[in-house]
């Protein structure tokens, strides 16, 4: 098969299109619509195909002929055209297992006749035949409730716990949404209680449940609740330990789960001279009426677990009035069940440890079940799901594939649920939108699609599109509409735009919806939202609070990675905050657990904003190694992101230590990396961590440049704590310049900001600055009451770089006042924090403090080698301001001491900084040169 131009003289007409091949131009109502190349000779094989359906293998072929790509350039193909054509549905859809087809009418048309009437279209036309499907039980996308905390530097996982997967009515599974039937009866199966009381049996529990859950949702006349749902509400609020439940137990599991049915019993092993035999008894009963609508029996071997599941499943089908299974049906039930009692054993307990939290365990359980049975696709589907949740992305989507290669004998949607995940893990995102949306369409009373749709929309970067999801989603039954996942969906969406005040009110709305249903868990991910929503919008305080509350109810869940996680976020809002003791030992529990936990995704996100607020106490060998971890972790694990954030504060960390040219390399990797994947936060912080080293080497116009687009991103986003700095580094920039009025006005502005967010060490850091402006207007005693002040907070936080710089600037207003002997001590002060701390450039500071005093003493040799050293360091590691401040204050020293080579040293000096823009430096060389004193 090959793209077909030549042959054709006419033109293809469909809905309001029209295709030309030789002119290689799609039109719609006359007007071009833009296509690219590969994407025009897509939709071109599918419309020729005349209502075929076309293998992946094929179109790629034909498409590439002379070359190897990824299947993702095909879906990335089809998810263009769709958005081109306006529609998800109406011209192609996805056949699972098979490839696409072009379902809408299509009439060729003459070059002579195309501006006749269109006639009723005689090309080979017909919808995709897409056989009935049921719902897998047994798939372990449990997507532990952990998984989703999207760690501050890591990219948070999918929510998984929604409502079950529910069956197909035996249509296009492109149908769209308005021409389903009437909602389904929903059912849960609740599980068993081991009556033996034997810890060793407890796994027959969940396999029997996974079992017979698969068996009634195939034929997809019920909407069965999912097994995670139903584990995670038994952690919520535990089941009494009973045959059959209460009318208000009942009536609560409603509420909870969406239940209009729920099915429990009880098992116990018999001792027979057959050997051991299990009987179980099962009980159904109505969640409204409370009312008992069968009951039943069946006795069999550990082996015979599935012919029970049958047996068992069969009779209930016939009191609730459901068909039958076909023997087709029945075969692909068959093929969610592991091959032998051995590794239905194993991956049962492998689902279980799944559900309580535990994915170590639950990894080297699965991977016993899969030695046991290679080829049973849902235990490569669990595995799959651990190895994400412990942060090993390529494992994750080597089994993902696996269990997408090994689900061909399952149904066309378990199919399809496979192929979503394996897509979402392989990054092929529009692949995972075109996979969720085609299940939701067919499926709009199931909650659970629209919520994966949603939140796969959001990650791909199409906040918008996940909000319109969100929308249909609030259009269903009010049982469902009023579900608080839906407001967690809304809330991620609008964090993605950069929306957090809309982020707030969802995921508050979300967490006293789930207060008031007792859904813990959920409550949980409303507050952790709640809070991310608070810490960006400047409010500290309360973002500990919310994640204090998220981290006690995982922690009464048994819920460690959870619990952890939020520690995690507290210890970042605790850092914004300025509290960084209690900073530190948040994160050095958090990361405890998450070595312990063996979760590599936590590690690396903890590791790094260590690293961040060992950077901001001076440790900054300390923080480099914690970056390198983190780093390591994040390149071994394709976490793009987490890499930009790594490469960030690596620069952060090599400006502190000297190396401006390293730290320029790697911040220009994560700006372009945080941009490339669409991350306007990350490359907003980092625009302005960037020209942070630019202006340390003295490249004014650069610099400005790189904080005026932070500060446009993060006004774009919302991101309010960040305009602070943004404002702070334009100040430092206007004094460079010798703009000293309008630097002074804006970091007011930063200060009067930090103040409204209660973030006292920023505070303390722009009246620093505000000393500093103070102190070149001539205004010494206001510059010594505000250095005073910000020395105050960096004492009691021990912060001691910061200390360095206030200390100098509190000696050089000293200095201004003829108070030698206090500046003497304020010196000496700087000078102890600079070594004790590891930033170069607050040893620059120290250096220029302590030869402002000796020059005062009369001390002008001590002082001249004091300069030399700074002068002759600023220069080797490339710090412009520096050099030219050093070189100020040595030619001041030479006139001082009537040298002649002084006024020519000043002379220079003026041209230099003029050129380089540091006027600033350039009027006090002036001044001195005219006899005046710039000395401070």
């Amino acid at each position: 098969m090959q793209v077909n131009t030549s042959a054709v003289s006419g033109l293809y007409e469909f809905g309001p299109f029209r295709l030309d091949p030789v002119k290689r131009v799609l039109r719609r109502d006359g007007e071009p619509v833009s296509l690219t190349p590969k994407a025009f000779d897509t939709l071109l094989l599918l419309v020729q195909s005349n209502g075929r359906p076309l293998s992946r293998e094929d179109l790629m072929q034909a498409v590439w002929p002379d070359s190897f790509v990824e299947e993702a350039n095909l879906t990335q193909n089809i998810f263009v055209l769709r958005k081109a054509l306006g529609s998800s549905d109406r011209y192609i859809v996805t056949l699972p297992g098979r490839g696409y087809q072009f379902v809408e009418q299509v009439r060729e048309v003459e070059p002579e006749k195309q501006e006749s009437k269109k006639e009723e279209s005689t090309a080979g036309f017909r919808l995709a035949a897409v056989d009935q499907v049921q719902s897998r039980r047994g798939l372990a996308w449990v997507f532990p409730l952990l998984a989703l905390l999207a760690l501050a530097t890591g990219a948070g996982l999918l929510l998984r716990f929604g409502r079950g997967q529910t069956g197909l009515h035996g249509t296009n599974l492109a149908a769209s949404a308005e021409a389903a039937g009437p909602a389904r009866r929903s059912l849960a199966v609740l599980g068993f209680r081991n009556s033996s009381g034997r810890p060793d049996e407890q796994w027959i529990s969940t396999a029997f449940s996974e079992m017979l859950n698969t068996e009634l949702a195939a034929g997809n006349q019920l909407r069965m609740v999912s097994g995670e749902d139903v584990a995670r509400t038994k952690v919520e609020s535990p089941l009494p330990d009973v045959a059959s439940l209460s009318k208000p137990s009942l009536q609560r599991l409603r509420g909870q789960l969406g239940a209009d049915l729920v099915v429990l019993g009880s098992y116990t092993t018999l001792r027979e001279k057959e050997g051991e035999r299990i009987r179980f008894d099962l009980r159904l009963q109505d969640t409204s009426t409370g009312e008992t609508i069968a009951e039943e029996s069946a006795t069999g071997s550990k082996d015979e677990l599935f012919q029970l599941v049958t047996e068992m499943g069969s009779e209930t089908r016939q009191k609730i009035g459901i068909a039958s299974l076909s023997g087709e049906q029945s075969g692909q039930v068959r093929a969610s069940v592991a091959a032998n009692a051995e590794a239905t054993r194993l991956y049962a307990e492998g689902l279980q440890a799944l559900r309580r939290f535990d994915a170590l365990g639950a990894r080297q359980l699965l991977e016993k079940a899969i030695a046991a049975d290679p080829k049973h696709a849902l235990s490569h589907s669990a595995l799959a799901e651990s190895w994400s949740v412990l942060g090993y992305e390529l494992q994750a989507r080597s089994e993902a594939k696996t269990s997408f290669e090994l689900s061909k004998n399952c149904s066309r949607k378990d199919q399809l649920l496979i192929e979503g995940r394996y897509r979402e893990l392989i990054r092929d995102l529009p692949g995972a939108i075109e996979v969720y949306r085609t299940l939701w369409n067919f499926f709009p009373d199931d909650l659970e699609y629209g919520l994966h749709l949603a939140s796969v929309e959001t990650t791909n970067g199409q906040g918008k599109d996940a909000l319109e999801t969100v929308a249909r989603l609030r259009r269903l039954p009010e049982a469902e509409s009023a579900d608080p996942r839906i407001d967690l969906a809304e809330a991620k969406a609008d964090e993605s735009l950069g929306d957090f005040r809309h982020d707030l009110q969802a995921s508050s709305s979300a967490a006293a919806k789930a207060q008031a249903r007792g859904s813990n868990l959920i409550l949980a991910l409303a507050f952790r939202r709640q809070g991310y929503a608070l810490e960006r919008l400047g409010r500290p305080s309360d973002a500990i609070a919310a994640f204090e509350r998220a981290r006690a109810l995982w922690t009464a869940a048994g819920d460690e990675y959870g619990a952890a996680s939020a520690l995690h976020m507290m210890a970042l809002a605790q850092y914004y905050k300025g509290d960084f003791e209690a900073s530190s030992q948040s994160f050095q529990a958090a990361l405890s657990v998450f070595r312990r936990l063996g979760a590599l995704s936590g590690v690396a996100s903890s590791s790094h904003n260590f690293a961040m607020l060992l950077h901001d106490q001076g440790k900054l060998q300390q923080a480099k190694e914690h970056l390198d971890e983190a780093l390591r972790i994040q390149r071994d694990l394709n976490d793009q992101r987490g890499v930009a954030a790594d490469l960030d504060d690596m620069g952060n960390v090599l400006l502190g230590m000297g190396d401006l040219r390293g730290a320029v390399h790697v911040k220009e990797q994560a700006v372009q990396a945080f941009h490339r994947i669409g991350n306007r936060f990350g490359e907003a912080i980092t625009l302005s961590n960037l020209g942070e080293v630019l202006l340390a080497q003295g490249k004014l116009a650069a610099a400005q440049q790189k904080f005026e687009q932070s500060l446009a991103l993060k006004q774009q986003i919302g991101y309010k704590p960040g305009l602070g700095y943004c404002w702070m580094d334009l100040a430092n920039v206007l004094l460079a310049r010798d703009r000293l009025a309008q630097a002074r006005t804006m970091t007011l502005q930063a200060i009067s900001l930090r103040q409204q967010l209660n973030n006292e060490f920023d505070a303390a850091t722009s009246r620093r600055q505000l000393a500093e402006i103070a102190l070149q207007q001539g205004n010494a005693a206001e510059a010594e009451s505000l250095a005073r002040s910000a020395a105050a907070v960096f004492d009691k936080r021990k912060v001691s770089d910061s200390g360095a710089f206030t200390y100098a600037v509190l000696t050089r207003a000293l200095l201004a006042q003829d108070r030698i002997s206090d500046a003497q001590s304020a010196s000496e002060r700087a000078m102890v924090l600079s070594q004790q701390g590891g930033d170069r450039e607050a040893r620059f500071q120290a250096l220029l403090a302590a030869a402002a005093v000796r020059a005062r003493s009369g001390e002008d040799e001590q002082a001249a080698r004091l300069l030399r050293n700074l002068d002759s360091e600023a220069s080797r590691y490339g710090y412009v301001g520096y050099e030219l401040e050093s070189r100020l204050r040595l030619g001041e020293l030479e006139l001082k001491s009537g040298r002649k080579t002084g006024r020519d040293h000043l002379a220079r000096l003026q041209h230099d900084a003029e050129a380089k823009e540091f006027l600033l430096i350039a009027r006090q060389a002036r001044t001195a040169l005219h006899g005046g004193s710039s000395a401070l």
